[in-house]
C-alpha cells in the first residue's frame, strides 16, 4: 500500500477542486449537520474542523455554534484557506477562522469542546499516531465527530453500466494510491484504538433520482480531478475514464434508465476525549 501523506491529497487543491467540494457538500451537508447535532455540538461551543478545505463543514458548524462560539478550520492549502476565508466574508460569517497548517504535527496551546472532520481521515499519513494528535486538543469530554465514506456501497437502481464502472474505477484508484476506500468501516476501531471512549457510529446514505441530482457533476469532477493521478500511478488509463464525454454519457445512461442513485454510506463516528 502507498504512504501518501497529506500533501499528496488525491484530488489536488485547483479551483476545479473547491467547485468540486461545494458540489459534494450539497450532497452531504444533511448528513454532517445531523451527525454534529447527534454528538451534542450547540451554541457557545469552539470548535475545530480538520482539513477544512473550501470551508463548507466549517460554515455548517458555525451555523451551530452561533455567535458566542467559534470555528477554527484548519487546512494544508494556503489557496484553500483564501478561498475559505473569503467565502466567510461574503456571507458575513464572523464566527469561523481558517488557517493554514499540517495536522500530522499540529500543536497548539488552545482547547476545543468538539473536533470534526468530514472526508479527511482516509488522507491522514499514520492515520492513527496523526488522530492521537489531532484529539490531543480536545477538553476533557469533549467530542470528535469524522465522517467518513465507504465508498463500494455506493449504487444505481437498476445497474446503469457505466456509472457503476466509473465509481469502480474510483474506489480502484483510492485504495491503489493508499487511501481506503471503506476507511468509514474502519472509523470505529480507530478511535477506539487512539483512546476516545463513548465511541458510537452510524452509517446514512441518500437516494436521489440520477439524471436531474448534482451525482453526475460530483462523479464526473471527480473523476476529472483523479484521472491525471490514476494515471500516474498505472492504476487507471486516462482513456478508460472517457472523460471527454464522461458527464454528458452518465446523465443519458441514467435518463435512458431512469436511474435512482444511492450514494455511498457516510459512517460518521463520534466519541469523547
Amino acid at each position: 500500500m502507498s504512504t501518501h501523506g497529506l500533501s499528496d491529497y488525491l484530488l489536488g487543491f485547483s479551483e476545479e477542486e473547491h467547485r468540486r467540494l461545494m458540489v459534494q457538500a450539497e450532497l452531504f451537508d444533511r448528513i454532517t449537520e445531523r451527525a454534529f447535532v447527534d454528538a451534542g455540538i450547540t451554541a457557545g461551543m469552539r470548535v475545530l474542523d480538520c482539513g477544512s478545505g473550501a470551508g463548507d463543514v466549517s460554515l455548517l458548524a458555525a451555523r451551530l455554534v452561533g455567535a458566542s462560539g467559534h470555528v477554527l478550520g484548519l487546512d494544508q492549502s494556503p489557496d484553500s484557506v483564501a478561498r475559505a476565508t473569503a467565502r466567510a466574508e461574503t456571507q458575513g460569517v464572523s464566527n469561523v477562522t481558517f488557517e493554514v497548517a499540517n495536522l500530522a504535527t499540529l500543536d497548539r496551546p488552545e482547547r476545543f469542546d468538539a473536533i470534526v472532520g468530514r472526508f479527511i481521515v482516509l488522507y491522514l499519513p499514520d492515520r492513527e499516531r496523526t488522530m492521537r494528535q489531532i484529539i490531543s486538543h480536545l477538553t476533557p469530554g469533549g467530542v470528535a465527530v469524522f465522517c467518513e465514506y465507504d465508498m463500494p456501497t455506493g449504487r444505481s437502481i437498476p445497474t446503469a453500466p457505466l456509472f457503476e464502472a466509473t465509481l469502480a474505477r474510483i474506489i480502484r484508484t483510492a485504495d491503489g494510491a493508499g487511501f481506503p476506500s471503506e476507511m468509514g468501516a474502519q472509523l470505529p476501531h480507530l478511535f477506539a484504538r487512539i483512546g476516545l471512549t463513548d465511541v458510537v457510529a452510524e452509517g446514512t446514505s441518500r437516494l436521489l433520482p440520477g439524471a436531474n441530482s448534482v451525482v453526475v457533476d460530483w462523479v464526473a469532477d471527480t473523476v476529472r480531478n483523479l484521472a491525471p493521478l490514476a494515471a500516474k500511478l498505472g492504476i487507471v488509463h486516462e482513456a478508460e475514464w472517457g472523460l471527454a464525454t464522461l458527464r454528458e454519457d452518465m446523465r443519458a445512461e441514467m435518463k435512458e434508465l431512469d436511474v435512482v442513485v444511492e450514494l455511498p454510506l457516510v459512517v460518521a463516528a463520534r466519541g469523547r476525549a
